[in-house]
């Protein structure tokens, strides 16, 4: 088999899925159950999505390690792979916060939303931007190549939970953003989609009207990328694929679709025709052939068992770090000398370089779930119910 072939991957997931289903991670269930509220399939489908980014961050690193040119691999597969779970993601992301704001009639605790993202985000970015940091003062022999403003100015940028995207070199090291395998460029549009929710939650206040708002916004994106060949477009397309789904009647769609094997077919078949028949996720056809993919899971499609695993679940858990963090550990496996002549001689030696360094993230992953997402999640929380408490008591009229 050559490097590019897609049994890699599927050899590569079928031993992570074995490794993440020992008791070691079984703290990742606790969330997961306590998480049982959402459609369990989305949750499960979360993990295989982060790690299809993984895989695809791998293809690239192959690529960039013979030629010093970090670009897209030459395999449409690999291509499709990272593409496809950045689209399904902002899918995820458009479901998820629309269905709040429809729940809510338009009128969500707006102040629990936001501090909320920004506790959700913050504690594994933080993580992430600290280990960025520490590897690159490694490689720099511990000394500043940069006047000190400049080298703050630069390390805020990257401070700014994504908002800006993929921030600049630091320290003069060059292609500073590798070091993280460029992921954070999809915060940017995350954050922009969380600040549209404030005059998009005018048309929740309406089921009816709500359903017509996304339906038309989809159509308007849609042809907006047509004219205009532009990613953006796209991307705002997918998150409007994702508030469509959430302004269904999914159960009235279930059952008209009948069992979980007919939803779980159209879910294979949409993503299998996406992941083998197209050279990009970032346009037209794509995007109307993995709606269909993300209403069934959505709907409840289990893609036949798999992604209501024990194992999907867990990794859905820990997604977040598995995709913030996967640039660090793809990172420091090539950095090795000795691990990047080895993993070069063989498709199977490169493989293999992979996967440890794919299962070390994983277990990284859940321990930051547990230690430090977790709670962060919870210091939210409490930090928005003070603040509630606070305007409350502001609000009291003074004798």
């Amino acid at each position: 088999m050559n490097v590019w072939s897609p049994v890699w991957y599927v050899l590569c997931m079928a031993a992570l899925l074995l490794v993440v289903r020992l008791p070691v991670f079984s703290h990742l269930d606790v969330g997961a159950a306590r998480g049982s509220n959402r459609a369990g399939s989305i949750d499960g489908l979360r993990g295989f999505l982060a790690l299809g980014v993984v895989f695809h961050h791998a293809a690239v690193y192959r690529q960039f390690l013979v030629t010093g040119v970090w670009a897209v691999p030459p395999s449409s597969f690999y291509t499709m792979l990272g593409q496809v779970g950045v689209s399904l993601f902002f899918m995820f992301t458009g479901y998820l916060f629309w269905g709040k704001l429809l729940a809510d009639k338009g009128r969500p605790a707006w102040r629990a939303l936001y501090v909320g993202r920004i506790f959700r985000i913050g504690p594994v970015y933080f993580l992430t931007i600290g280990a960025m940091l520490a590897v690159i003062a490694a490689a720099s022999g511990g000394v500043a190549h940069e006047p000190a403003g400049r080298l703050v100015r630069e390390v805020l940028h990257w401070c700014l939970l994504g908002f800006y995207g993929t921030g600049p070199d630091i320290n003069a090291y060059r292609q500073t953003f590798i070091v993280l395998a460029g992921v954070l460029w999809t915060l940017s549009y995350e954050w922009r989609f969380y600040l549209a929710l404030l005059p998009l939650s005018l048309f929740a206040r309406s089921p009816r009207w709500g359903l017509i708002f996304v339906l038309g916004g989809l159509v308007m994106c849609l042809i907006a990328a047509m004219r205009e060949q532009g990613a953006w477009w796209v991307f705002w397309a997918d998150f409007f694929v994702g508030m469509c789904c959430a302004s269904v009647p999914l159960t009235r769609l279930k059952r008209l679709g009948g069992s979980d094997a007919v939803l779980s077919a159209m879910f294979v078949a949409s993503l299998a025709a996406v992941l083998l028949g197209a050279n990009t996720a970032y346009a037209v056809g794509p995007v109307l052939l993995m709606a269909p993919a993300f209403l069934a899971v959505a709907a409840g499609a289990s893609g036949f068992g798999l992604l209501s695993s024990r194992a999907a679940l867990r990794l859905g858990e820990s997604s977040f770090g598995i995709y913030l963090l996967q640039g660090i550990f793809l990172f420091v496996a090539f950095a090795v000398p000795a691990a990047r002549r080895y993993a070069l001689q063989t498709p199977l030696h490169y493989w293999s370089v992979v996967l440890v360094a794919a299962m070390a993230l994983v277990g990284a992953s859940a321990l930051a779930h547990i230690a430090i997402e977790r709670p962060g999640i919870a210091l939210g929380k409490r930090v928005a119910a003070w603040l509630a408490d606070l305007s409350t008591l502001r609000a009291l009229p003074r004798s």
